[in-house]
């Protein structure tokens, strides 16, 4: 096993050790897998319902494994700090960088770094996966996934036209066509 495949169950584990230890009661459980790290934290589908001002008075702490799992933009995590740790006294606890303490000047200095390197990592992400797909487009490879119909690949890893239906034979020796308007 590698740590790709098991770094969810990590990092679950880490934080029910986390909550175990600190005895602290969990309200609610949010995991917003397959979006992207870089959508405001309050705009994903599960744990931004969760973080709604309905709910500001059922939770005092965010817990996350690290910073960058909830926060890969700056202007989001700095919006989000003030609007309900500031205004309101909620905190946010990251297990994975349990020795920040963003109480402090210091902490939340450190926080705001870790949360600009984390954007700073989704844009260079980004524009290497443009250029890959800018470079795979240029050399005419298939960039993955299902190929289109009619096409077929070839070992080196672009897509050819596959056999025409019609070197297949006519489709109404197969079976009837029909075409239906709704």
């Amino acid at each position: 096993m590698t740590d790709s495949t098991t770094h969810l169950a990590t990092e679950a584990e880490s934080i029910d050790e986390y909550v175990k230890r600190k005895n602290i009661e969990v309200w609610a459980e949010a995991e917003d897998l397959d979006v992207s790290g870089g959508k405001p934290i309050r705009e994903r589908p599960k744990v931004g319902k969760l973080l709604s001002l309905e709910f500001l008075d059922e939770w005092d702490l965010l817990i996350l494994y690290k910073l960058d799992r909830g926060f890969r933009n700056h202007l989001d995590f700095v919006t989000f700090y003030h609007e309900y740790c500031e205004r309101y006294g909620q905190q946010i606890i990251s297990v994975g960088e349990e020795g920040l303490d963003m109480s402090t000047n210091m902490g939340r200095m450190f926080a705001g770094i870790l949360v600009q390197f984390a954007e700073w990592e989704l844009h260079t992400i980004s524009e290497r996966r443009s250029r890959a797909m800018s470079v795979m487009r240029r050399v005419a490879r298939y960039p993955g996934g299902p190929y289109p119909f009619g096409y077929e690949p070839y070992q080196d890893g672009r897509a050819r036209p596959g056999d025409s239906p019609r070197e297949l034979g006519s489709r109404r020796d197969h079976s009837p066509r029909a075409q239906v308007l709704r």
